[in-house]
């Protein structure tokens, strides 16, 4: 992405965003991303991101961001393992998260193995409990503090 255009997409998120924030609110945010090793590319994006919306480890009260693992199709047991290969990994390079689901985001085929459907049960109901939890703790505190660009 050249210069200007990631200045005009960080404008359009910025503004955006604090659309949403003024009109409605915010209270969760989904960072989404490929089951891979971190990549260069992968946290400028996280810092391009957390540099607008506010970063979970450094905004008390502010607006949660959770990830989202997809492409796990390949941890055919227990698709959480892939965090916890990488949660440490992820840290080092600064991304902090409020919390996490790890999925597979194939679509519904009624043809897949059932095996490869209860995986996509279990994604489903992941992403159902992590915003559905989020949703939780946020009706307990104070969202008045959550960080909305002045600029």
């Amino acid at each position: 992405m050249g210069f200007f255009q990631a200045l005009f997409a960080k404008w359009r998120l910025k503004k955006s965003y604090k659309k949403l924030y003024r009109d409605d609110g915010v209270y969760l945010l989904l960072y989404c991303m490929r089951g891979s090793r971190a990549q260069r590319a992968l946290i400028r994006d996280y810092k391009f991101f957390t540099g607008i919306v506010g970063s979970t480890a450094t905004a008390a009260g502010g607006v949660p961001v959770a990830a989202v693992v997809t492409s796990l199709e390949d941890y055919p047991t227990d698709m959480d393992m892939w965090w916890a290969r990488n949660k440490d990994n992820l840290e080092s390079f600064g991304m902090r998260f409020s919390a996490h689901a790890c999925i597979t985001s194939l679509p519904d085929d009624p043809r897949a193995s059932s095996a490869m459907r209860a995986r996509r049960r279990r994604s489903e109901q992941a992403i159902r409990r992590l915003i559905y939890e989020s949703y939780q703790a946020g009706t307990h505190t104070s969202r008045s503090s959550s960080p909305v660009p002045t600029s």
